[in-house]
């Protein structure tokens, strides 16, 4: 990706936050991270001691990292510093999250998409008085319940309204510490990633946005937090599976949003570990279990390790 595009994307979209005009370039994507894993059985772990990462070395010997990020803001995460990139030769993501065709088309007569046509006044109550929370205007939430995905309304129904400033994404504050000159690299193309958004059925989207705005989003966000900075992804599989409100609907999430994706990405990624010196970030949810991308590196003759980067002064 041309990294002069990939800044302005990113100016667009702080602007967009500074003024509460939402930007159609901002990058989410369910709840997904960049780099790690730490032995599930780990305690939680002092500032001083770091932000979790892998290091991946490909059978030819060299080395890249690998991190887990959250795709939202959550107060108190550890984030790593800009040393990440001190030997980096290319910076690899997700995906652009460029605006797609159809984004704002509906499908249901009362002007939302079919997953949204169902939510009653007092749960699109609690979704505006979240919205607001975040500094978006009202026009731009209910817009986002007239998309084909619950993906963007979805982030937005976990933001804790106690006042403070809503923190940063680790996608933001890590493509913040990326050199401009650095090279930056995407595992998908957005059409792709857009037309696995949609064929989650509207059933899945409907219940775990509605179980979202039934639950404290402190709460969540700090479980999340917590298995974040002690790198235990297994437990944070756990939480985010739970917030799908169904065994069902955590079942084939993950099967669309992550499972088959972690396979397609596989060849592109081992081309970037194969040449090595690159910094890689991918929702968190990707790296754990059977079908995760440690798993599925070590099958492919990767070795992968747990490292401790160094985190910036002030977390959150």
């Amino acid at each position: 990706m041309n990294d002069l595009r990939y800044r302005t994307v990113l100016r667009i979209f702080m602007r967009s936050r500074i003024n509460n005009i939402t930007s159609h370039m901002r990058r989410i994507h369910s709840l997904y991270l960049v780099f790690a894993l730490i032995a599930s059985t780990a305690t939680a772990s002092p500032p001083s001691v770091g932000v979790p990462a892998l290091t991946v070395t490909a059978p030819n010997g060299r080395t890249s990292i690998l991190m887990g990020s959250a795709h939202v803001g959550v107060e108190g995460m550890l984030e790593p510093d800009a040393s990440v990139f001190a030997h980096a030769k290319r910076f690899v993501i997700e995906h652009d999250s460029l605006p797609q065709a159809g984004d704002t088309g509906t499908s249901a007569g009362n002007g939302r998409a079919a997953w949204a046509s169902t939510l009653t006044d007092a749960e699109i109550g609690v979704y505006l008085q979240r919205t607001r929370c975040a500094h978006v205007a009202d026009a731009d939430a209910l817009s986002y319940l007239a998309r084909p995905s619950v993906q963007w309304a979805n982030q937005y129904a976990y933001t804790v309204c106690d006042g403070a400033a809503v923190p940063l994404p680790r996608d933001l504050v890590v493509l913040g510490e990326k050199p401009p000159a650095l090279r930056t690299d995407t595992l998908e193309e957005d059409a792709q990633v857009e037309r696995r958004r949609r064929s989650v059925p509207d059933r899945v989207g409907e219940t775990g946005f509605r179980w979202a705005l039934q639950h404290d989003p402190k709460i969540v966000l700090d479980g999340i937090r917590d298995a974040m900075n002690r790198g235990d992804y297994e437990s944070l599989r756990e939480q985010v599976e739970l917030s799908f409100g169904s065994a069902e609907g955590a079942a084939t999430m993950g099967h669309i949003m992550v499972d088959e994706r972690n396979a397609a990405w596989m060849p592109r990624l081992r081309d970037y570990l194969d040449e090595g010196q690159a910094v890689i970030l991918v929702g968190a949810m990707h790296l754990p279990g059977p079908n995760g991308l440690i798993s599925r590196l070590r099958a492919a003759g990767y070795t992968v390790t747990t490292i401790m980067l160094p985190a910036r002064a002030s977390a959150g």
